[in-house]
């Protein structure tokens, strides 16, 4: 049997592109989304992908994303568009309920890989729109 990835972040432009090559190789793959009709697989292993329909902070659907899997994968950033509605801390509360998940769950899984982009104004603890050319 398929060794299974829990992906996070799976419809952003480095999480797709991470998706594509996950099924490519093989891998069963669960992926929490938002918008399930923003995945784009380009696979001829799509059969291999799980799509399941929530957001970070649904706790129910991330632990249903990581049951069992081997590997966790998040790739998820702060699109431009929610800079305002989300406080900096929104991705290090996700992780910590990862953590608390990962200790619930009958094995660990084998590697949890974190990658995430977002831009911080230290000064001001809030994220920087990436339309602003002063920010960057």
């Amino acid at each position: 049997m398929a060794e299974t990835i829990a992906l996070f972040g799976g419809t952003g432009g480095t999480g797709s592109a991470f998706l594509k090559l996950a099924l490519d190789a093989g891998y069963q793959v669960r992926a929490l989304v938002r918008t399930p009709s923003k995945v784009s697989v380009g696979s001829n292993n799509e059969h291999l992908l799980t799509v399941i329909q929530g957001s970070f902070d649904d706790t129910d659907k991330v632990e249903e994303t990581i049951k069992g899997a081997d590997y966790v994968v998040c790739m998820g950033g702060i699109p431009p568009s929610y800079f305002k509605a989300y406080s900096t801390d929104v991705m290090l509360n996700f992780v910590k309920k990862l953590y608390g998940l990962f200790e619930r769950q009958t094995s660990a899984p084998k590697l949890f890989l974190y990658q995430v982009r977002c831009t911080i104004d230290l000064e001001k603890s809030t994220f920087l729109a990436h339309e602003d050319p002063t920010h960057i």
